[in-house]
């Protein structure tokens, strides 16, 4: 029986949440969290699981057919290792294994720009109006900056990965990705202008010192309190960034966030790993090690 399995990473963001819709630059990663998609010959279709895997299997049967080729009927099973909805690129991450694997069986190799552009269109269908980082960092690996100015993008890679971080899961938010994104852009220009160009100077502060070979974990707490300002972070995520801080630590959310209850991830440098721990553990939650910057090949 003929089977494919692929696995992609799911992203951390480093700093510069919302500066891609406004031409700033965001810094972003892949991490050791991964979805695997495996497909093997079935006898009949199955029902996707959901609206997404849908979307994701309608993108890859295009290029199928595209190709001149008969659809094959396939068995399609996904294990992950991300929280869902958390600001870890789990849409990216499920999008690019499906599609990777769908064409990989019926004997179609892409180019990763050729995935990348077709896992966008899936988060498109997902998120509304995504600006395409995420599934640039699940698809292309390793540590990037990404901008998007004027509609023309850049993706930069980084050489280095992110020196031993650690995460928090603060709760799933109980707004999408897509809801934070809406209210947020609605705001007046004017006070999206004053905390986001101070957000972009701080990716572009990011990329200058650690290509220097500098690790400067203060930039985490920095863009926080700007997402602070932004009105994405919950007053319990709020809090816990504040107890990390008492004791020596840098933290800050990942991705869109959220404004009740859960934030989703929270991404955490103390130099003592221990007292870390200690004090998390404290406060009810968990303290998981992370890698980021993770290169596919």
């Amino acid at each position: 029986m003929a089977m494919v399995t692929t696995t992609y990473p799911g992203k951390l963001n480093i700093t510069g949440e919302y500066c891609q819709w406004f031409g700033y630059p965001t810094i972003l990663g892949a991490i050791d969290r991964y979805t695997t998609v495996s497909l093997s010959t079935a006898s009949k279709y199955q029902q996707p699981i959901n609206p997404l895997v849908g979307e994701a299997e309608k993108i890859a049967c295009k290029i199928v057919s595209q190709r001149k080729q008969k659809l094959t009927p396939y068995r399609l099973s996904i294990s992950s290792t991300l929280h869902i909805g958390s600001g870890m690129g789990s849409s990216s991450s499920v999008s690019a294994a499906i599609i990777d694997a769908i064409l990989q069986f019926h004997h179609i190799f892409l180019t990763k720009p050729a995935l990348n552009e077709l896992v966008f269109q899936a988060d498109t269908f997902q998120h509304g109006d995504p600006a395409g980082d995420d599934n640039a960092a699940v698809v292309f690996g390793g540590l990037i900056r990404f901008q998007k100015k004027d509609d023309v993008i850049s993706i930069h890679h980084l050489s280095q990965s992110i020196p031993q971080t650690y995460l928090i899961h603060t709760g799933t938010p109980k707004e999408t990705s897509k809801d934070m994104l809406t209210s947020t852009r609605a705001l007046p220009t004017s006070i999206l202008e004053k905390i986001l160009h101070p957000m972009g100077k701080l990716a572009e502060q990011f990329e200058q010192e650690f290509t220097q070979g500098n690790w400067n974990p203060s930039l985490l707490s920095q863009t926080q309190h700007l997402l602070e300002q932004l009105n994405v972070v919950s007053e319990n995520t709020i809090y816990l960034v504040r107890e990390i801080e008492k004791i020596g630590g840098f933290a800050k959310i990942s991705g869109a966030g959220g404004r009740t209850n859960g934030s989703g991830m929270l991404l955490v440098w103390h130099k003592d790993e221990e007292k870390l721990h200690k004090t998390i553990k404290k406060l009810g939650y968990v303290v998981e090690n992370i890698v980021i910057g993770k290169s596919l090949t």
